[in-house]
């Protein structure tokens, strides 16, 4: 009858409420567009909260214990078969009294604190691998009408941003970058970068000069491209992706002609900063970078390459006080010109 009793009613329901801190949720989106959203935590931040028991009319529960758990999983994603790995874990024991224990209420409620504890890594949610936290709550119980396990899972972001310093450095120390390119005297470009370090929502500002040209050039194009890499005993996986191309001139383009460019990181869905992660033994463990390719076509089809490799940095969003005095620009042209008189 006992069993019975179980097909028929509601089991007791667990459910993990954290404790709002004030940052955004950290946004992912899947390949089919669906938004996921996880309640987000930097590494100076306590997890608190409580889990919530309903016993769902049940007369009574008696339990043996009552635990949460935060842990991290790094999964990888090779050709041959996925492998996921625990590489973080808190544990706490949230039951007070002496177990087994019966608990008569309707709805109770436990609390918990984890304290702050530098994470190993980021939350990354990458094609290569990924490395995601979660906390999991667990009632384990001795009622024979009831799951031996009550259980509640939710996924967070644990997030490193960088410190105050860099900060400053990135948006108040950085000059114009100048590159040169040139192919068999056939081509020669320079490009001019107001900066290649950048924060996720920052904006890329530059200007190419066609300093000679045997050729007739009809496009160029900005290419954003990731490159994933994973270090495994003798084994490197990598992965490249284009994340996103942008237009910078079309038609024809001659010797001489000046072009100004802007283009908004805000616009590459799932961006993430660089990672340069090493194991105990200070060795490559995995890495994500980041570079501008430049893309020259000619009327004949052939296309000319420049990478150029810059750095993302995730911030603070209490050093959002940075980013006012460097919010934008009205004109490139301007932007430049401001630049050349303070060098001097």
């Amino acid at each position: 009858m006992e069993y019975f009793k179980f097909l028929y009613s509601s089991p007791p329901s667990l459910q993990i409420n954290l404790t709002s801190n004030g940052h955004k949720s950290y946004k992912y989106i899947t390949k089919e567009k669906n938004i996921n959203e996880y309640p987000t935590f930097y590494d100076n931040d306590e997890i608190s909260g409580n889990i919530e028991l309903k016993l769902n009319n049940n007369k009574s529960l008696i339990y043996e214990y009552i635990s949460i758990n935060l842990y991290g999983i790094l999964t990888i994603n090779s050709s041959k078969k996925k492998i996921s790995t625990e590489i973080y874990k808190e544990s706490q024991e949230l039951s007070t009294k002496k177990t087994p224990d019966i608990i008569t209420n309707e709805i109770s409620k436990f609390s918990f604190v984890f304290s702050p504890h530098i994470k190993p890594y980021e939350t990354y949610i990458g094609t290569l691998y990924q490395i995601r936290y979660y906390i999991k709550a667990v009632i384990k119980t001795s009622n024979t009408n009831t799951p031996p396990l009550i259980e509640d899972k939710i996924e967070i972001a644990c997030l490193k941003p960088v410190k105050k310093i860099l900060c400053d450095e990135i948006y108040l120390n950085q000059n114009i970058k100048e590159i040169n390119i040139g192919v068999e005297n056939v081509i020669h470009v320079k490009i001019n970068l107001m900066k290649t370090k950048f924060f996720l929502d920052d904006v890329i500002v530059g200007k190419i000069k066609i300093v000679k040209s045997e050729i007739e050039l009809n496009s160029i194009k900005l290419v954003i491209k990731k490159e994933e890499k994973f270090f495994q005993l003798n084994d490197i996986l990598v992965h490249n992706e284009d994340l996103s191309k942008y237009e910078i001139a079309e038609g024809f383009i001659e010797q001489g002609d000046e072009l100004y460019f802007k283009y908004y990181l805000k616009n590459i869905k799932n961006l993430t900063p660089n990672y340069d992660y090493k194991d105990e033994n200070d060795k490559n463990k995995m890495n994500v970078k980041y570079f501008l390719c430049f893309c020259f076509n000619d009327e004949q089809g052939y296309e000319f390459f420049k990478h150029i490799e810059i750095d993302i940095y995730r911030m603070n969003i209490s050093d959002m006080d940075i980013k006012e005095k460097n919010k934008d620009f009205i004109s490139i042209k301007q932007m430049f010109k401001d630049e050349k008189k303070n060098n001097k």
